[in-house]
């Protein structure tokens, strides 16, 4: 079933559910309760075992046939993840599998990369995800449980020293009762080592295992001109098994994302979605390769999702942009199908929040209800499956995005049944970490996240044996649960099948796939000034050595600065220029006041405006964390960009490296 797409084109028989048990903190409850956002989301288990071997924590026990599909985890602390994970199945007192956790779940002990694996391999080994993807099938229960001697359950700081935090999520199958299903043991995977060498083989092979089966071939090479679009048909019972093209143009990140994939199947629209989200690399040429998407940084993007139909089939490519593009080496492949009462539709949807406004105080006010919020991926009616989604987001501050949860709501429930411990946790990494992730069959973060700084960010999560299937309805929220209060293009696509009749909830979304792509910070964050202009507003044009920061704190010091937020420049040295920008809509004179924060850790500066010095040896250092005025005098202030400069002069006291905060720029019109 992992290789053959075309399984997952068809509605399972034997009918199954798919849920999820996690670390996800016990505190939500309600959607109208307190702590719907809890983010105490480690060592969290469904009770604690007791026996002559000591106490296991359990993470699962589940009765009837089934499967563990998915097992991801991840852990803090000194020697952790070290402990004993034991699988116990059919209601045996003898574990199935046993031994180290890192080992058993990142490769080493059960089977070999990708089935499992750690993720991100080029961080630290404590910090990445790990993922288990081999099927672990029972007839009439599972247990899974966790031994270790550092974990105290009382404490819910992932961080705290001396404690061993435990992240996790499990997805597994429900078959219903009466479903025969060959139970997981040792010998069993020993009896299949030639089938599980053979899909890692293909779940790793470049072609995607098209096979050697000559496939009908139609190609729809185009130049489109701005507003126009190209449609070609397929007619009789096929499905379609690969899509490829390359797309050319000027200005090729808006391209991808203002040229849009339209697919109709029997006369009904499911595909609507821009061309670089489509591939999975939102609007940058990058390199992926998951067993379903490819793209490569040479253009060439290639899709592999089986999309049946049972009489036609319409493909059409929309330039919604302002310029011309070039589709060339396209090609759409296919072969025939018996179309039945099993088969279903391929869908995507895509939307885009614009400028979506993050919230505020959640970092260090995160306890409170208010901060955080839902955002809706796709609301599905009808009968199908959910077989994964990915997010192309850019945000204004150098800082964590993703520690939101998802929740999925199958067939009218009324608390998710997929409820996870954080966004990345989701995607199959952990701790915000920035490396690429490529080269993964079902995981893909290519470029990297870029947890921490304002850049275009992609991560996928497609489904195989994890595919979600609904009878009535799917609901696929996730949380906004950014550290700090900022703006945020964030865009998800979802991929799913579906029986004909179904419906996606998402509208088509012409505004978001014109709007411009942001490439840069001052792409979303206006940086143009009226009386003032904020400092976390600028263009940051040179950090001189040292790193940038867009403090927003909790309810102690956000009354101090205006929008509650400062630009904060740290590990700098003597000598060194933050050289930032803005943008004036007026050309006049003004009396100029900058507004500092003072701190027992900030040192003396020089300020420079448009290259004339402004103000000398201004002493920031104060045991006092508060904001001052330092007037520069009288500038000329042309329309269109100017300049403010800072150099540091000395350290603050006890210091060896520099640290400046700065609020936010006054024109005073005289």
């Amino acid at each position: 079933d992992m290789v053959d797409r075309s399984e997952l084109a068809r509605f399972p028989s034997p009918a199954y559910i798919c849920k999820q048990r996690s670390s996800t903190d016990t505190r939500t409850v309600a959607k109208d309760q307190p702590n719907w956002y809890g983010n105490q989301d480690c060592t969290n288990f469904l009770r604690v075992d007791s026996s002559t071997i000591g106490k296991e924590y359990v993470l699962l026990d589940e009765k009837g046939p089934g499967a563990i599909v998915r097992f991801w985890s991840t852990f803090a602390g000194e020697n952790s993840g070290e402990g004993t994970l034991r699988f116990y199945l059919d209601g045996s007192k003898v574990p199935a599998i046993e031994g180290n956790t890192r080992e058993i779940l990142s490769g080493e002990a059960l089977v070999s990369k990708p089935l499992a694996m750690g993720l991100s391999v080029l961080s630290k080994a404590k910090q990445w995800g790990l993922n288990l993807y081999l099927p672990i099938p029972y007839q009439s229960g599972c247990k899974i449980t966790y031994q270790s001697d550092k974990v105290d359950l009382k404490e819910k700081n992932a961080l705290q020293p001396g404690h061993e935090a435990v992240f996790y999520n499990i997805n597994f199958r429900s078959y219903d009762k009466g479903t025969k299903v060959t139970t997981y043991s040792a010998n069993e995977l020993k009896k299949n080592n030639k089938l599980i060498a053979l899909a890692l083989q293909q779940l790793a092979t470049p072609d995607k295992a098209l096979g050697l089966k000559k496939l009908n071939e139609l190609t729809f090479d185009v130049e489109l001109l701005p507003g126009s679009s190209k449609t070609i048909k397929i007619n009789g019972s096929r499905a379609i098994k690969q899509l490829a093209l390359e797309l050319e143009a000027t200005h090729k990140e808006q391209a991808l994302r203002s040229t849009v994939l339209e697919i109709k199947f029997d006369g009904e629209r499911t595909v609507w979605t821009p061309i670089g989200d489509f591939f999975g690399i939102g609007y940058k040429q990058l390199y992926t390769n998951t067993w379903y998407t490819s793209a490569y940084e040479n253009g060439m993007m290639e899709a592999y999702w089986v999309m049946p139909f049972k009489e036609k089939c319409e493909i059409t490519l929309h330039n919604y942009g302002k310029e011309t593009i070039s589709i060339k080496n396209s090609n759409v492949k296919y072969d025939n199908w018996k179309w039945d009462n099993l088969s279903m539709h391929f869908g995507v949807s895509w939307h885009q929040y614009t400028n979506m406004s993050t919230g505020r105080d959640k970092y260090l006010d995160w306890e409170k209800v208010g901060g955080p919020f839902d955002i809706n991926f796709v609301t599905l009616q009808g009968k199908g499956v959910y077989v994964g989604d990915a997010i192309c987001l850019f945000h204004g501050d150098n800082s964590w995005w993703g520690e939101g949860d998802e929740k999925v709501y199958v067939d009218g429930e009324t608390f998710p049944s997929h409820l996870g411990t954080g966004s990345e946790d989701y995607y199959g990494y952990a701790w915000g970490r920035p490396e690429a992730i490529v080269d993964h069959p079902y995981i893909s973060i290519p470029g990297g996240s870029n947890s921490w700084a304002s850049v275009m960010v992609v991560n996928s999560r497609l489904r195989a044996l994890d595919g979600i299937p609904f009878n009535k309805s799917l609901t696929f929220d996730m949380e906004m649960w950014h550290h700090f209060s900022t703006f945020i293009n964030y865009a998800p696509t979802t991929y799913w099948y579906i029986r004909p009749n179904g419906t996606s909830g998402i509208a088509e979304d012409v505004a978001g796939v014109q709007h411009q792509v942001a490439l840069k910070r001052e792409d979303l964050i206006s940086q143009k000034m009226t009386l003032s202009v904020e400092a976390e507003n600028m263009a940051v044009l040179d950090m001189g050595g040292g790193t940038i920061l867009y403090n927003h704190y909790g309810v102690e010091y956000r009354d101090i600065w205006s929008n509650s937020a400062q630009l904060f420049w740290q590990n700098t040295h003597k000598g060194n220029k933050l050289e930032l920008s803005f943008e004036s809509v007026y050309n006049d004179t003004y009396n100029l006041n900058l507004f500092c924060t003072t701190n027992k850790e900030y040192g003396k500066i020089n300020i420079y405006v448009n290259g004339s010095l402004a103000a000398k040896n201004i002493n920031l250092n104060n045991q006092k964390i508060e904001v001052i005025p330092v007037e520069l005098g009288r500038f000329k202030i042309a329309s269109g960009v100017n300049k403010i400069s800072i150099e540091l002069v000395d350290f603050g006291d006890g210091c060896q490296v520099g640290s400046i905060g700065i609020d936010k720029l006054v024109f005073v019109k005289q």
